[in-house]
């Protein structure tokens, strides 16, 4: 008896253990349901290469993977080999899984931005994320074009293995918006700016119509007189009576009927009036002064500012140069140069004006600006990336 109930004992402790194994089990398994472990998408690398500052990073092969572009202009796929051409950026992320537990890596790629910013893209509104299992989510326009929002290729040092290989990587964004095998990107611009100034200092915010100026319409010919002004003197007169008819005693510009005699007045004016000399007031439209010249102050719309000049990623060889401008500058206003990334990479001719011619000074990569800025000119930036080749 003793011996049946030890192994009684045994038999229900091995049945616990199993139970406890099987909950964990379950437990796991729903935790990865819609986030696998981190070393089941990463494949660590063994071939290094360096960048122009010495530092070791996995190579990306050219073949390696290609992506849709949807809203930009052109051709709108964005591949491994177009990866190349853009600057690499690396930064540690943390990020909380379906179950609940903090994961911190440290993700490389390239910034959304610079990605969009080959097709020059600047006017966004929100940016859509498509993963290859059909999927979106939404990035607004702070998350999409933030300097910390990667489309990375690999994670802690390995490549990323699910097809395709890259993962989004927002630095600002949520834990939602870490969207795995991205398969496509579509941006949404945002709608045209209306922009309204104004120099009235009667009625803010409306723009005068018709002309720049006002001036009082023409006097007539006889500016001797003024209406409702009376002459300064009065001709004499001598009525006369007529008894078959009712009386009307007339004073100047008075006439009033009082018997049945009818008196009738006979006047004769002067043949001229006495000079007197006067202005007529003038009533100015609404918004201007009388006598005082008033400009309409211009109504300035946000126009199509950009950079043109050169093709495709901008890409020059070392020691050369190319031409770049700006087209949808308004009247007034001005536009100044600048090298956002990559000093010593590039150089600027002149940092004002139009157009700015840039010199290839090592091979890289670098992003050139212009900034329009003005009196009454809403201030705006535009981007372009450079890549210079040995």
């Amino acid at each position: 008896m003793k011996k049946r109930h030890i192994l009684q004992v045994v038999a229900l402790l091995i049945t616990a253990v199993l139970l406890v194994l099987l909950v964990a089990c379950g437990r796991n398994n729903d935790d990865n349901d819609n986030e696998e472990p981190v070393d089941s998408w990463i494949t660590t690398s063994t071939t290094t290469a360096q960048d122009e500052n010495g530092n070791d990073f996995p190579p990306i092969d050219p073949d390696a993977w290609s992506i849709t572009v949807m809203g930009v202009p052109g051709v709108n796929t964005f591949s491994s080999r177009d990866a190349q051409f853009l600057p690499r950026v690396e930064n540690t992320m943390s990020r909380q899984t379906e179950g609940g537990m903090t994961v911190t890596s440290a993700y490389a790629g390239v910034t959304l931005r610079s990605m969009l910013s080959l097709w020059g893209v600047q006017n966004v509104h929100h940016v859509t994320i498509t993963s290859a299992d059909g999927t979106t989510t939404v990035y607004p326009r702070d998350v999409a074009m933030a300097d910390n929002t990667l489309l990375a290729w690999e994670v802690d040092g390995g490549s990323i293995n699910t097809n395709p290989p890259l993962r989004m990587a927002p630095g600002s964004g949520t834990s939602d918006q870490f969207v795995r095998m991205v398969s496509s990107i579509t941006v949404t611009a945002a709608p045209p700016e209306q922009v309204i100034t104004t120099a009235n200092p009667f009625t803010p915010g409306i723009t005068l119509p018709g002309p720049t100026s006002w001036a009082p319409p023409p006097m007539p010919s006889d500016t001797t007189w003024m209406p409702n002004t009376p002459l300064t003197t009065l001709p004499a007169f001598t009525p006369t009576t007529d008894s078959t008819a009712p009386a009307t005693t007339t004073t100047p510009f008075i006439t009033t009927t009082t018997t049945t005699t009818r008196t009738t007045t006979t006047r004769t004016l002067p043949t001229t009036r006495p000079t007197t000399t006067t202005t007529r007031a003038q009533t100015a439209p609404a918004g201007t002064r009388p006598g005082v010249a008033t400009t309409a102050a211009p109504t300035t719309t946000t126009a199509a500012f950009r950079i043109i000049g050169g093709t495709g990623n901008r890409t020059i060889t070392q020691g050369n140069n190319i031409a770049l401008s700006v087209d949808g500058v308004p009247s007034g206003a001005t536009v100044a140069w600048s090298i956002r990334t990559g000093e010593g990479v590039v150089s600027l001719s002149s940092t004002t004006g139009n157009s700015v011619t840039v010199t290839g000074l090592t091979p890289g990569g670098a992003a050139v600006e212009a900034t329009l800025s003005g009196t009454g000119i809403t201030t705006r930036t535009v981007s372009v990336d450079i890549i210079v080749n040995p």
